[in-house]
């Protein structure tokens, strides 16, 4: 899991789990290794 700050910035973290992204891609999210392209309007 990967959160990405408003300056860019990266902080990566996680168990070693694989997520299942296929909900996400069906509901069309995008996902690249992670799920969170739609997080950043609701901070």
């Amino acid at each position: 899991m990967a959160v990405i700050l408003a300056d860019g910035s990266r902080i990566t973290s996680g168990i070693g789990a694989v997520p299942e992204t296929s909900l996400a891609e069906s509901c069309g999210l995008e996902v690249d290794n992670d799920i969170g392209s739609g997080l950043t309007s609701m901070i």
